[in-house]
Protein backbone atom coordinates (compact mmCIF):
# COMPACT_ATOMS: atom_id res chain seq x y z
CA UNK A 1 0.00 0.00 0.00
CA UNK A 2 2.76 2.26 0.81
CA UNK A 3 4.18 1.59 -2.36
CA UNK A 4 1.07 2.33 -4.23
CA UNK A 5 0.62 5.62 -2.53
CA UNK A 6 4.19 6.49 -2.95
CA UNK A 7 4.47 5.55 -6.95
CA UNK A 8 0.34 5.32 -8.22
CA UNK A 9 1.75 5.68 -12.02
CA UNK A 10 3.47 2.33 -11.24
CA UNK A 11 0.35 0.04 -10.36
CA UNK A 12 -1.94 -1.22 -12.07
CA UNK A 13 -4.66 -3.87 -10.53
CA UNK A 14 -3.64 -4.79 -7.49
CA UNK A 15 -4.91 -7.24 -4.90
CA UNK A 16 -4.53 -7.06 -0.92
CA UNK A 17 -4.81 -10.38 1.07
CA UNK A 18 -5.33 -9.62 4.89
CA UNK A 19 -4.64 -6.16 5.27
CA UNK A 20 -2.46 -4.45 8.24
CA UNK A 21 -3.69 -0.85 7.66
CA UNK A 22 -2.22 2.24 8.13
CA UNK A 23 -3.76 4.75 10.26
CA UNK A 24 -5.95 2.74 12.23
CA UNK A 25 -5.61 3.16 15.89
CA UNK A 26 -4.13 0.33 17.67
CA UNK A 27 -7.69 0.26 19.75
CA UNK A 28 -10.11 -0.17 17.34
CA UNK A 29 -7.04 -3.61 16.13
CA UNK A 30 -6.78 -4.74 19.56
CA UNK A 31 -11.10 -4.71 19.89
CA UNK A 32 -11.14 -6.27 16.33
CA UNK A 33 -8.40 -9.13 17.19
CA UNK A 34 -10.57 -9.79 20.70
CA UNK A 35 -13.60 -10.01 18.62
CA UNK A 36 -12.53 -12.35 16.12
CA UNK A 37 -11.12 -15.31 18.80
CA UNK A 38 -14.51 -14.75 20.40
CA UNK A 39 -16.64 -15.41 17.16
CA UNK A 40 -13.79 -18.40 16.54
CA UNK A 41 -15.14 -20.03 19.86
CA UNK A 42 -18.63 -19.99 18.75
CA UNK A 43 -17.29 -20.97 15.35
CA UNK A 44 -15.56 -23.78 17.03
CA UNK A 45 -19.07 -24.65 18.38
CA UNK A 46 -20.47 -24.70 15.04
CA UNK A 47 -17.78 -26.76 13.77
CA UNK A 48 -18.69 -29.77 16.60
CA UNK A 49 -22.18 -30.08 15.45
CA UNK A 50 -20.82 -31.45 12.44
CA UNK A 51 -17.49 -33.17 13.44
CA UNK A 52 -18.73 -36.74 15.21
CA UNK A 53 -15.31 -37.27 16.89
CA UNK A 54 -15.70 -33.82 18.60
CA UNK A 55 -16.56 -34.60 22.68
CA UNK A 56 -19.61 -32.00 22.80
CA UNK A 57 -20.64 -33.85 19.63
CA UNK A 58 -24.70 -34.26 19.60
CA UNK A 59 -25.35 -31.46 22.93
CA UNK A 60 -26.82 -29.14 20.26
CA UNK A 61 -25.79 -25.01 19.71
CA UNK A 62 -23.56 -23.64 22.52
CA UNK A 63 -22.20 -26.92 24.06
CA UNK A 64 -18.80 -25.88 23.36
CA UNK A 65 -18.72 -22.31 24.62
CA UNK A 66 -20.39 -23.41 27.38
CA UNK A 67 -17.62 -25.95 28.44
CA UNK A 68 -15.18 -22.68 27.65
CA UNK A 69 -16.65 -20.65 29.87
CA UNK A 70 -16.79 -23.37 32.23
CA UNK A 71 -13.31 -24.56 32.19
CA UNK A 72 -12.30 -20.51 32.52
CA UNK A 73 -14.32 -20.35 35.60
CA UNK A 74 -12.03 -23.38 37.18
CA UNK A 75 -8.76 -21.55 36.39
CA UNK A 76 -9.99 -17.81 37.90
CA UNK A 77 -10.46 -19.97 40.80
CA UNK A 78 -7.81 -22.02 41.09
CA UNK A 79 -4.89 -23.51 38.42
CA UNK A 80 -5.66 -26.33 36.70
CA UNK A 81 -2.94 -29.30 36.57
CA UNK A 82 -1.47 -29.96 32.94
CA UNK A 83 -0.69 -33.60 33.67
CA UNK A 84 1.96 -33.60 30.57
CA UNK A 85 3.82 -30.79 31.34
CA UNK A 86 6.37 -29.79 33.94
CA UNK A 87 10.33 -29.22 33.95
CA UNK A 88 11.94 -30.18 30.78
CA UNK A 89 9.15 -30.73 29.00
CA UNK A 90 8.90 -27.54 27.32
CA UNK A 91 5.45 -26.32 28.99
CA UNK A 92 4.48 -25.45 32.11
CA UNK A 93 2.35 -26.63 34.77
CA UNK A 94 -0.44 -25.42 36.66
CA UNK A 95 -2.62 -24.09 34.04
CA UNK A 96 -3.76 -20.63 34.90
CA UNK A 97 -6.98 -18.44 33.12
CA UNK A 98 -4.68 -16.31 31.76
CA UNK A 99 -2.33 -19.48 30.48
CA UNK A 100 -5.85 -20.48 28.98
CA UNK A 101 -6.60 -17.24 27.46
CA UNK A 102 -3.56 -16.96 25.26
CA UNK A 103 -3.67 -20.86 24.48
CA UNK A 104 -7.07 -20.40 22.88
CA UNK A 105 -5.43 -17.83 20.66
CA UNK A 106 -2.58 -19.55 19.75
CA UNK A 107 -4.70 -22.91 18.78
CA UNK A 108 -7.12 -20.04 16.47
CA UNK A 109 -3.94 -19.04 15.23
CA UNK A 110 -2.98 -18.99 11.14
CA UNK A 111 -5.20 -22.08 10.62
CA UNK A 112 -7.31 -22.73 13.38
CA UNK A 113 -7.35 -26.30 14.90
CA UNK A 114 -10.76 -26.78 16.22
CA UNK A 115 -10.97 -30.55 16.68
CA UNK A 116 -7.86 -29.49 19.28
CA UNK A 117 -9.28 -27.03 20.77
CA UNK A 118 -12.37 -28.84 21.72
CA UNK A 119 -10.54 -32.07 22.71
CA UNK A 120 -8.62 -29.77 24.96
CA UNK A 121 -12.19 -28.20 26.50
CA UNK A 122 -12.76 -31.80 27.42
CA UNK A 123 -9.98 -32.87 28.35
CA UNK A 124 -9.59 -29.45 30.32
CA UNK A 125 -13.20 -30.50 32.19
CA UNK A 126 -11.51 -34.07 33.23
CA UNK A 127 -8.91 -32.53 34.94
CA UNK A 128 -5.52 -32.37 32.14
CA UNK A 129 -5.30 -28.97 30.77
CA UNK A 130 -1.94 -29.85 28.77
CA UNK A 131 -3.30 -28.42 25.84
CA UNK A 132 -3.76 -24.99 26.76
CA UNK A 133 -0.69 -24.90 28.50
CA UNK A 134 1.82 -21.87 28.47
CA UNK A 135 4.76 -22.94 26.15
CA UNK A 136 8.10 -20.41 26.40
CA UNK A 137 8.89 -20.70 22.88
CA UNK A 138 4.85 -19.39 21.68
CA UNK A 139 6.38 -16.01 21.06
CA UNK A 140 9.98 -15.07 20.75
CA UNK A 141 9.58 -11.60 19.28
CA UNK A 142 12.15 -9.88 18.93
CA UNK A 143 13.99 -6.61 17.97
CA UNK A 144 13.57 -7.96 14.02
CA UNK A 145 9.85 -7.99 14.63
CA UNK A 146 9.23 -4.58 16.21
CA UNK A 147 11.47 -3.25 13.61
CA UNK A 148 9.25 -4.72 10.55
CA UNK A 149 6.14 -3.49 12.80
CA UNK A 150 6.92 -0.04 13.45
CA UNK A 151 6.00 1.17 9.69
CA UNK A 152 2.62 0.35 10.27
CA UNK A 153 1.71 1.37 14.08
CA UNK A 154 2.93 4.28 16.22
CA UNK A 155 3.13 2.44 19.43
CA UNK A 156 1.91 3.92 22.85
CA UNK A 157 1.82 2.34 26.58
CA UNK A 158 -2.02 1.23 26.77
CA UNK A 159 -2.81 0.16 30.41
CA UNK A 160 -4.65 -3.67 30.39
CA UNK A 161 -7.14 -2.03 31.91
CA UNK A 162 -7.92 0.95 29.11
CA UNK A 163 -8.26 -1.93 26.88
CA UNK A 164 -10.50 -4.16 28.38
CA UNK A 165 -13.04 -0.86 29.24
CA UNK A 166 -12.44 -0.03 25.21
CA UNK A 167 -12.91 -4.11 24.36
CA UNK A 168 -15.30 -4.96 26.60
CA UNK A 169 -18.54 -5.36 25.06
CA UNK A 170 -16.58 -7.21 21.93
CA UNK A 171 -15.72 -9.93 24.55
CA UNK A 172 -18.15 -12.06 26.06
CA UNK A 173 -16.27 -14.48 26.51
CA UNK A 174 -13.56 -13.38 28.50
CA UNK A 175 -10.59 -13.88 26.21
CA UNK A 176 -8.46 -10.92 26.80
CA UNK A 177 -5.49 -11.49 25.03
CA UNK A 178 -4.61 -9.86 21.56
CA UNK A 179 -1.47 -9.84 20.20
CA UNK A 180 -1.54 -6.88 18.58
CA UNK A 181 -1.67 -5.43 21.78
CA UNK A 182 1.26 -7.32 22.90
CA UNK A 183 3.40 -6.02 20.12
CA UNK A 184 2.05 -2.49 20.71
CA UNK A 185 3.24 -3.11 24.70
CA UNK A 186 6.79 -5.09 23.52
CA UNK A 187 7.61 -2.42 20.79
CA UNK A 188 6.38 0.41 23.28
CA UNK A 189 10.25 0.64 24.49
CA UNK A 190 10.98 0.86 20.54
CA UNK A 191 14.13 3.95 20.97
CA UNK A 192 13.77 5.21 17.52
CA UNK A 193 11.58 7.17 15.76
CA UNK A 194 8.68 6.44 13.33
CA UNK A 195 6.56 8.07 11.35
CA UNK A 196 3.86 9.76 12.72
CA UNK A 197 0.54 7.56 12.34
CA UNK A 198 -1.67 8.66 9.08
CA UNK A 199 -3.75 6.85 6.87
CA UNK A 200 -3.40 5.44 3.13
CA UNK A 201 -6.03 6.64 0.82
CA UNK A 202 -5.61 5.84 -2.84
CA UNK A 203 -8.32 6.16 -6.16
CA UNK A 204 -6.50 2.86 -7.55
CA UNK A 205 -8.17 -0.31 -8.18
CA UNK A 206 -7.61 -2.20 -5.45
CA UNK A 207 -9.52 -5.65 -4.71
CA UNK A 208 -8.91 -6.03 -0.91
CA UNK A 209 -9.73 -9.85 0.47
CA UNK A 210 -10.67 -10.70 3.68
CA UNK A 211 -12.45 -13.22 6.06
CA UNK A 212 -14.44 -12.98 9.04
CA UNK A 213 -12.69 -15.48 11.55
CA UNK A 214 -8.88 -14.46 10.49
CA UNK A 215 -7.43 -14.09 14.29
CA UNK A 216 -4.21 -12.57 12.81
CA UNK A 217 -5.52 -9.77 11.06
CA UNK A 218 -9.09 -9.60 11.52
CA UNK A 219 -11.34 -8.39 9.00
CA UNK A 220 -12.51 -5.39 10.52
CA UNK A 221 -8.65 -3.88 9.81
CA UNK A 222 -9.23 -4.98 5.79
CA UNK A 223 -12.44 -3.18 6.23
CA UNK A 224 -10.79 0.19 6.91
CA UNK A 225 -8.20 0.05 4.42
CA UNK A 226 -10.76 -0.70 1.86
CA UNK A 227 -12.52 2.72 3.27
CA UNK A 228 -9.75 4.01 2.21
CA UNK A 229 -9.56 3.62 -1.56
CA UNK A 230 -13.14 4.34 -2.77
CA UNK A 231 -13.07 2.95 -6.33
CA UNK A 232 -11.97 -0.28 -4.49
CA UNK A 233 -13.68 -3.61 -4.41
CA UNK A 234 -14.07 -5.56 -0.76
CA UNK A 235 -14.09 -9.72 -1.05
CA UNK A 236 -15.26 -10.93 2.04
CA UNK A 237 -14.84 -14.86 2.71
CA UNK A 238 -17.08 -16.27 5.55
CA UNK A 239 -14.47 -18.57 6.87
CA UNK A 240 -11.10 -19.00 8.60
CA UNK A 241 -7.91 -19.62 8.26
CA UNK A 242 -5.38 -16.50 7.76
CA UNK A 243 -5.55 -14.93 3.90
CA UNK A 244 -6.93 -16.59 1.30
CA UNK A 245 -4.33 -18.22 -1.05
CA UNK A 246 -4.23 -21.64 0.02
CA UNK A 247 -8.20 -21.89 0.23
CA UNK A 248 -10.49 -23.52 -2.51
CA UNK A 249 -9.99 -21.91 -6.03
CA UNK A 250 -13.29 -20.31 -6.05
CA UNK A 251 -11.56 -17.71 -3.69
CA UNK A 252 -8.36 -17.30 -5.07
CA UNK A 253 -9.97 -17.40 -8.60
CA UNK A 254 -11.63 -14.11 -7.66
CA UNK A 255 -7.51 -12.47 -7.59
CA UNK A 256 -6.43 -14.20 -10.32
CA UNK A 257 -9.68 -13.25 -12.78
CA UNK A 258 -8.76 -9.55 -11.69
CA UNK A 259 -5.52 -9.66 -12.01
CA UNK A 260 -5.56 -11.27 -15.44
CA UNK A 261 -8.72 -9.04 -16.94
CA UNK A 262 -8.62 -5.91 -15.02
CA UNK A 263 -11.96 -6.15 -14.93
CA UNK A 264 -13.50 -6.03 -11.22
CA UNK A 265 -15.94 -8.86 -9.49
CA UNK A 266 -19.50 -7.54 -9.60
CA UNK A 267 -21.84 -7.84 -6.53
CA UNK A 268 -21.86 -11.19 -5.06
CA UNK A 269 -23.20 -11.93 -1.12
CA UNK A 270 -24.07 -15.69 -0.05
CA UNK A 271 -23.55 -17.33 3.06
CA UNK A 272 -19.76 -18.51 1.39
CA UNK A 273 -18.53 -15.05 -0.06
CA UNK A 274 -19.53 -11.20 -0.38
CA UNK A 275 -18.24 -8.86 -2.55
CA UNK A 276 -18.84 -5.42 -1.94
CA UNK A 277 -18.38 -2.94 -5.17
CA UNK A 278 -17.21 0.42 -4.88
CA UNK A 279 -19.71 2.92 -3.27
CA UNK A 280 -21.71 0.76 -1.33
CA UNK A 281 -21.29 0.20 2.43
CA UNK A 282 -20.22 -3.14 4.35
CA UNK A 283 -23.21 -4.72 7.21
CA UNK A 284 -22.04 -6.17 10.05
CA UNK A 285 -19.73 -9.33 10.23
CA UNK A 286 -22.20 -12.61 10.04
CA UNK A 287 -22.33 -14.40 12.81
CA UNK A 288 -20.31 -17.91 13.29
CA UNK A 289 -23.87 -19.63 13.14
CA UNK A 290 -24.91 -18.24 9.95
CA UNK A 291 -21.77 -19.08 7.88
CA UNK A 292 -20.28 -22.92 6.35
CA UNK A 293 -17.92 -25.16 7.65
CA UNK A 294 -16.12 -27.92 6.46
CA UNK A 295 -13.20 -27.26 3.71
CA UNK A 296 -15.64 -24.91 1.31
CA UNK A 297 -14.84 -22.57 4.53
CA UNK A 298 -11.15 -22.94 4.44
CA UNK A 299 -11.04 -25.30 7.68
CA UNK A 300 -7.81 -27.22 7.02
CA UNK A 301 -7.24 -29.21 9.74
CA UNK A 302 -9.24 -32.51 10.49
CA UNK A 303 -12.64 -31.41 8.92
CA UNK A 304 -11.49 -32.56 5.44
CA UNK A 305 -12.96 -35.90 6.26
CA UNK A 306 -15.97 -34.47 7.53
CA UNK A 307 -19.33 -34.21 5.27
CA UNK A 308 -21.23 -30.95 6.12
CA UNK A 309 -24.07 -28.95 4.63
CA UNK A 310 -23.37 -25.56 4.14
CA UNK A 311 -25.05 -23.95 6.77
CA UNK A 312 -26.86 -24.85 10.19
CA UNK A 313 -29.84 -25.28 8.75
CA UNK A 314 -29.18 -28.30 6.90
CA UNK A 315 -27.98 -31.66 8.49
CA UNK A 316 -24.48 -33.25 8.82
CA UNK A 317 -23.01 -36.24 8.89
CA UNK A 318 -19.40 -37.87 8.21
CA UNK A 319 -16.80 -40.24 9.03
CA UNK A 320 -14.10 -37.40 11.26
CA UNK A 321 -10.82 -38.26 11.63
CA UNK A 322 -8.29 -37.79 14.49
CA UNK A 323 -4.91 -38.25 12.52
CA UNK A 324 -3.61 -34.61 12.28
CA UNK A 325 -4.56 -33.94 16.22
CA UNK A 326 -1.01 -35.51 16.87
CA UNK A 327 1.31 -32.66 16.12
CA UNK A 328 1.19 -29.13 18.00
CA UNK A 329 0.05 -26.05 16.42
CA UNK A 330 2.06 -23.96 19.12
CA UNK A 331 4.82 -23.41 16.01
CA UNK A 332 2.32 -21.33 14.58
CA UNK A 333 3.97 -17.96 16.34
CA UNK A 334 6.33 -17.47 13.72
CA UNK A 335 3.94 -17.29 10.91
CA UNK A 336 1.78 -14.59 12.76
CA UNK A 337 4.65 -12.38 12.28
CA UNK A 338 4.42 -12.29 8.56
CA UNK A 339 0.52 -12.19 9.09
CA UNK A 340 1.25 -8.82 10.60
CA UNK A 341 3.02 -7.71 7.45
CA UNK A 342 -0.38 -7.87 5.86
CA UNK A 343 -0.03 -10.22 3.32
CA UNK A 344 1.20 -6.91 0.82
CA UNK A 345 3.02 -8.87 -1.59
CA UNK A 346 -1.25 -9.32 -3.07
CA UNK A 347 -1.71 -12.93 -4.02
CA UNK A 348 1.59 -14.02 -5.67
CA UNK A 349 -0.38 -16.16 -8.34
CA UNK A 350 0.62 -17.62 -11.54
CA UNK A 351 -0.76 -15.72 -14.25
Amino acid sequence: MVYAARYPECVNQFVMNAVFPHGMPDQDMVTAQVATANRLVQHADTFCLYDPTCPFHGEGNSSVTKAWQTVLEMTEQAPLSALNCGPRKGCNSPVTARDLQKGAAVLFNTIPDFPRFNIGLNASLNGNTSIFAYQPDDFQIGTKTCHKVMSAIIVALITFCGLTTVFSQSNPLHIAYSAIWQYSLQCSVWPFSVPERTTLSTDLKFMWMTSDFDLNLPTEPATFAWQQAPNSTLVIRHGDDHTSILCASQFTGLARDFLRTEVMPGLREDDQVTKIVPGRTRGPVLGAYDVPTGAVAGDMRAVENITTSSTLSGSGSGNGSTDKLNGSVRGSASVNVLGLMGSMAALLVQL
